[in-house]
């Protein structure tokens, strides 16, 4: 939690300590610069993570306040693609894409689809 995260995110955390909540964001940062860097040569990293490691990329790649990863909800299989072409910043190339799963697997989400 920090002085921005809304109230309602409150219950979200429990019983969670504030020593747990920064070790939480220790790790996240870590994660964030060990893949969020720029690297010599072509390179494509596939990770696979759970919901709210994902959220925490896509966050920083938006540069949204930081509780805003609470906010970025993604689907079972779901694929974000993340990417940085030379001299830019980091963009959003796709969030929760689904397209490769038949409607009936599409699940996870906490809301059905609009569709």
């Amino acid at each position: 939690m920090t002085d921005e995260t809304p109230a309602v995110y409150e219950p979200f955390f429990g019983s969670v300590t504030e020593a747990e909540i920064d070790a939480g964001r220790a790790q996240m940062n870590d994660a964030v610069n060990a893949f969020l860097v720029r690297k010599p040569g072509e390179v494509h990293e596939l990770l696979i993570t759970h919901n709210f490691v994902i959220s925490w990329f896509v966050r920083e790649v938006l540069q949204m306040p930081e509780w805003r990863w609470m906010t970025l909800n993604q689907a079972h299989c779901g694929l974000t693609v993340i990417a940085q072409k030379n001299g830019r910043p980091w963009s959003l190339v796709t969030l929760n894409d689904l397209g490769h799963l038949p409607f009936e697997l599409q699940t996870g989400l906490p809301e059905p689809l609009p569709v």
